[in-house]
C-alpha cells in the first residue's frame, strides 16, 4: 500500500519584530503540495487465509523524509493499480520546525551621516573642482615631464625681409622693377645703335 502526505498547512516558528526574541508560530495555508509518498505491505489475513477483524499497523515518519510540524491529508492507495482505500485523512504532526528569522533589516551607517557641506557639485562652482573632471582626449597637450602644459607656448616675432619663399606661379617680389629696368635698357641701347649712321652720314 501506499500513503501518501500531501501537507496543506505549516507551523512555521519565525522570529518578528513583535516577538522579539522568542519565536512565534504562524500556520501558513499551502497548497498543490508535492506529496510525500511512504510503501508498505499491510497484511489482513494470517497464514491460513483467514481475515483480521482489524489490522493494525504503524510505521515511522521521519523528518530526512522531509515531514516537518503541520497538517497533512493522508490518502491510502493500493500500490497495484492505484485504487484508493478508504477517504482521505487529516492530520496533524506536532513538533518544533526550525526557526527562520523574519524580522526587519535597517541599513544604518554607524560613522553618521555625510556632511552636505562637503560634497562637491557642478552646480556650485565654488565647491566644485575641475581635478575631479575625467581628462578627456581635448585636454591640454602634455609636457615632457608627464604633466600638462598649462601656458601656451611663446610667441615667435617674425623675421625681417621675408622668408624667402613665394607661392607657385606668383612673381618673386621686385621682378617688375627689374624687368622695367632691362627693357628701358635694351631700348636704348637699340636706339643708340639706330642713330650711330645717321650720325656718320652728318659727318
Amino acid at each position: 500500500m501506499n500513503f501518501s502526505f500531501e501537507q496543506v498547512v505549516l507551523y512555521e516558528r519565525a522570529l518578528t519584530d513583535e516577538g522579539g526574541d522568542k519565536p512565534v508560530i504562524t500556520k501558513r495555508q499551502l497548497q498543490n503540495q508535492p506529496p510525500i509518498i511512504e510503501s508498505m505491505d499491510v497484511g489482513f489475513s494470517d497464514g491460513t487465509g483467514k481475515m483480521f477483524k482489524v489490522t493494525k499497523f504503524n510505521f515511522v515518519i521521519r523528518r530526512d523524509r522531509h515531514f516537518e510540524a503541520g497538517e497533512y491529508m493522508l490518502t491510502v492507495k493500493k500500490a497495484d493499480g492505484g485504487q484508493q482505500i478508504g477517504q482521505k485523512i487529516r492530520l496533524t504532526l506536532n513538533g518544533d520546525n526550525p526557526v527562520i528569522n523574519r524580522k526587519s533589516i535597517t541599513f544604518v551607517d554607524d560613522k553618521g551621516k555625510e556632511d552636505p557641506s562637503k560634497v562637491k557639485s557642478k552646480a556650485d562652482p565654488a565647491a566644485y573642482d575641475k581635478k575631479d573632471e575625467p581628462a578627456s582626449s581635448d585636454s591640454a597637450p602634455a609636457s615632457s615631464d608627464g604633466g600638462s602644459s598649462a601656458e601656451p607656448p611663446p610667441a615667435v616675432e617674425p623675421k625681417q625681409g621675408g622668408c624667402g619663399c613665394r607661392v607657385a606661379g606668383e612673381a618673386p617680389a621686385g621682378t617688375g622693377a627689374a624687368l622695367a629696368a632691362f627693357l628701358a635698357l635694351s631700348g636704348g641701347v637699340a636706339l643708340r645703335r639706330r642713330r650711330r649712321p645717321s650720325e656718320r652720314a652728318v659727318a
